[in-house]
């Protein structure tokens, strides 16, 4: 009887922070024809993993049958609903890791607030920062962007606003690094926040100058 056997390359898993551009980056790696789109992000959303394991599938298992047929894209959140066994299901079966970041730290903040207060209106409205709040994000990040980091040293870091300057250089680079042959990647997904910064903070200039001095601390 013959059996199935996995490939020794998994697939890509892209691990990161809310708000980083990570569905962005994930949409476009998933269009490489060598990649299978896994979509949503089943590591994090409470139900879908819920839904699984009542089933007696482990993480193992479930990635197994995904990656069956041909290597997958797929994405997991941090650092919400994280289970570190994970990451070492996602190393034995061969898969390679990709972490988008943000260097505008007041740009995560602004999209995250947005995305939480869905009474807002993103094209429209404007918000006041509160200091404190803002501070207790930041560390929040920075925390999350240094644990993954030794978490998972071997991933391949993309800079937001790098891919945005220059989505083709970067990408190639990705590819290259990940092994994969060079192919176009394309994604329909819209950048979200349209209008700038100034436009949408009401105390933007105080904002902007303590983003600066907590991220020139926390780097």
């Amino acid at each position: 009887m013959l059996t199935h056997q996995i490939p020794k390359f998994g697939g890509i898993a892209v691990t990161a922070h809310g708000r980083t551009g990570s569905s962005w980056l994930h949409a476009l790696l998933a269009s490489h024809p060598d990649l299978k789109l896994i979509g949503g992000e089943p590591f994090q959303v409470g139900y879908d993993y819920d839904k699984w394991e009542s089933q007696n599938k482990t993480p193992a298992s479930y990635l197994k049958h995904l990656c069956e047929s041909k290597p997958i894209a797929i994405k997991y959140m941090w650092p919400a609903y994280c289970r570190f066994n994970i990451v070492t299901d996602f190393r034995k079966l061969g898969f390679k890791f990709v972490h988008p970041y943000r260097r505008r730290l007041l740009d995560v903040y602004v999209s995250a607030y947005f995305h939480c207060h869905k009474n807002l209106n993103r094209n429209r409205d404007q918000i006041l920062i509160n200091r404190q709040r803002f501070e207790h994000f930041v560390k929040q990040y920075s925390h999350v962007q240094r644990k993954l980091r030794v978490i998972i040293p071997e991933a391949y870091v993309v800079c937001y606003e790098d891919l945005r300057a220059d989505q083709e250089r970067v990408l190639s680079a990705a590819m290259d690094h990940l092994g994969l042959r060079q192919a176009c990647l394309y994604s329909d997904r819209q950048k979200i926040l349209k209008r700038s910064l100034p436009e949408m903070i009401v105390n933007f200039a105080k904002v902007k100058d303590l983003a600066n001095r907590i991220y020139n601390i926390e780097n």
